[in-house]
């Protein structure tokens, strides 16, 4: 069942209560609309959810009964407990239209969460591509330069390979060591 279906299956309920109100006590359609009201509510969130907590608090029944209780007396708590009945499933409502449903809520906040998470990520890489690139433009040679460039450039990916560990390979290990060095220290706030 959707969302806007739940919403309006809800909403039969609630109006279906004014009925109930002109009946009798625990007239045999109450108890087929509690039942209904309850698993509609557990289709919301769950069977443990706050709303089905809420709507099984409800009382329809004194809290102590006497022989000598009067009739009317029944009747109010029964109201009473429709009224309130109610007043909880419109809220629920209320709640459900304006915030969503808790599912929904929790999707939109894991989505966000790994969106977040691609942001950090990504501007991490950037900032070790952008130290990188700083660090080579800093400490080699125009030529060296060029030459990492072209080696970079190389569409198989084999080659590459094989050009950028010998240019690297070729470095002096004074110089290989400060870019390595130079990275990490301008890394560190990241890792």
């Amino acid at each position: 069942m959707n969302q806007e279906k739940l919403i309006q299956e809800l909403e039969k309920q609630v109006a279906k209560i004014d009925n109930l109100l002109k009946k009798h006590p625990f007239h045999p359609d109450f108890y087929g609309w509690k039942s209904k009201t309850k698993r509609l509510l557990e289709r919301i969130d769950g069977e443990n959810s706050s709303y089905v907590k809420d709507f099984e608090k409800i009382k329809y029944t004194l809290f102590i009964s006497l022989p000598d209780t009067p009739e009317y007396e029944y009747d109010e708590a029964y109201k009473g407990g429709l009224y309130k009945a109610k007043s909880v499933l419109s809220n629920i409502i209320d709640e459900l239209k304006n915030l969503g449903f808790p599912e929904t809520v929790k999707r939109s906040k894991d989505i966000s969460k790994i969106t977040n998470q691609i942001i950090i990520n990504n501007q991490i890489e950037n900032n070790i591509f952008n130290s990188i690139q700083n660090q080579l433009n800093q400490n080699l040679t125009v030529n060296q330069y060029k030459q990492l460039q072209e080696i970079l450039s190389l569409p198989d990916k084999k080659e590459k390979s094989k050009r950028l560990k010998e240019f690297f390979s070729n470095l002096a290990p004074g110089l290989l060591a400060e870019l390595l060095k130079e990275i990490f220290i301008n890394l560190k706030p990241f890792m």
